[in-house]
């Protein structure tokens, strides 16, 4: 929908400014104890700028309407033009509400018992996706203030992962090094748990990367700095969540994103999906080593393991039988630590220490969904994506922001498959995916 009033611009600058703090004052934020106190330092950010944005928008819409700075007839017009993603979202919230006026923690859902992830942080996540679909724009210095903050980040980890401990993120004499022997968990950068940076990653690569193929001028081409920085971070960290999510999103993305006709992108469509097929073949057939090969050969021939995927197969079979007995509506939003679920242990032979741990989350965006939301919540999430998914297929090709925004979108949801929501890194692909959905709802 074209934004042509006055009203309109107010929102649009204030994405414009929630857009801005989310890349320097929340990528950055961190407490002076440093990952000791990280997640509070990032809670109270989150709470302020994602908030506080969500807030100032509810805030404006009727302050406008009074002021005539908008009309009743333009706010049902855009209410009118909300698209599937958008109403998918809402319901997927609205259901949310409800398991957590359902649960029987319902005291303890509004915040979440172990990660934050209650009903106030969902309901943030969807509002800052919704509102930035209807008023967020992308413009080209997005790009570079993206890449300018990953960089920064990037030469954090960097710094890190060679055993230097920039900030004192690290307590005392401690460094990276130190992870699962000193202290429990990999942390990295101003963000702390490495599954949590890997997702942060898939999306902060992902856009840079589609930005340098699809953006005009000489300059775009800084941005490889940035891209490459963060893509050794990755490599370096080696989370298989993470390398899941950005090489194969990237490879199914190709299609789409890079500027081919339409022939063209049908016979790489068509490479791909053969590529995938001989992939698997040959993993049915040879086992090839340890680590995720050997479990894909396994799995592909029914032996599974409850070691598998770093113990993930345990978590989801334990979730799993739990599931049934509140299929509709859930036990309500960041609840699970009462399910008392069987611990997680196994042996670090290369640390030589027994790993212990306990199970407050699915290690499964979608599966943490259906246990603690419901069925209902899941299909309408599901729905938004797949919505979101269908028109980014059409229009990605025409769009250089529907590619770059589709893609980091893409390459996130498969991490998610193995990985966690949590307020450090979630709004990120929240903003992305509010963003796609924006970019496919503008007429051209």
């Amino acid at each position: 929908m074209k934004q042509k009033n006055r009203s309109e611009s107010v929102f649009t600058k204030l994405s414009y400014v929630f857009i801005v703090l989310m890349l320097t004052v929340f990528l950055f934020r961190f407490d002076s104890s440093g990952y000791g106190g990280i997640t509070e330092a990032k809670l109270t950010a989150f709470n302020v700028i994602c908030g506080g944005y969500v807030i100032l928008t509810l805030i404006l819409i009727p302050a406008c309407l009074a002021t005539e700075n908008m009309n009743k007839q333009e706010l049902k017009t855009l209410v009118k033009e909300s698209t599937w993603v958008q109403r998918a979202l809402l319901i997927f919230m609205l259901f949310t509400v409800i398991s957590a006026l359902l649960s029987p923690y319902r005291g303890e859902t509004w915040v979440g018992v172990s990660r934050y992830e209650g009903v106030r942080t969902i309901c943030i996540y969807v509002l800052c996706a919704v509102f930035l679909s209807s008023f967020g724009r992308v413009k080209p210095w997005m790009a570079y203030l993206l890449g300018g903050s990953v960089l920064c980040f990037s030469a954090i980890c960097i710094a890190q992962l060679f055993g230097a401990n920039p900030f004192g993120l690290y307590p005392g004499e401690l460094n990276y090094f130190g992870a699962g022997i000193d202290y429990s968990g990999a942390y990295l950068g101003t963000i702390g748990n490495t599954d949590l940076v890997a997702g942060f990653l898939c999306v902060a690569i992902t856009l840079l990367w589609v930005s340098v193929v699809r953006m005009k001028g000489k300059l775009r081409f800084l941005l490889l700095i940035p891209t490459f920085a963060a893509l050794f971070v990755l490599l370096k960290m080696s989370v298989m969540a993470g390398l899941v999510g950005f090489f194969g999103g990237t490879v199914i993305a190709l299609p789409v994103v890079l500027p081919l006709s339409s022939k063209t992108r049908k016979i790489v469509a068509i490479t791909i999906v053969l590529l995938y097929i001989i992939a698997l073949v040959f993993l049915c057939f040879a086992d090839i080593g340890s680590g995720m090969l050997h479990e894909a050969h396994e799995l592909l021939h029914g032996r599974v393991s409850d070691t598998f995927g770093s113990g993930r197969i345990h978590i989801w079979r334990n979730v799993l039988e739990k599931i049934p007995d509140n299929l509709w509506f859930g036990t309500g939003p960041d609840t699970m630590s009462y399910a008392k679920l069987e611990a997680f242990t196994r042996y670090d032979a290369d640390k030589g220490v027994e790993l212990v741990a306990e199970i407050d989350t699915a290690h499964n965006e979608y599966l943490n969904i259906l246990y603690h939301q419901g069925i209902i919540a899941l299909l309408a999430y599901l729905a938004a994506l797949f919505s979101a998914a269908a028109k980014w297929i059409k229009r990605g090709n025409v769009s250089p922001v529907s590619a770059a925004c589709g893609a980091a979108v893409l390459c996130y949801c498969i991490q998610a498959f193995f990985g966690i929501s949590m307020f450090l890194t979630a709004p990120f692909f929240w903003m992305t995916l509010g963003l796609l959905d924006g970019s496919l709802r503008q007429k051209r």
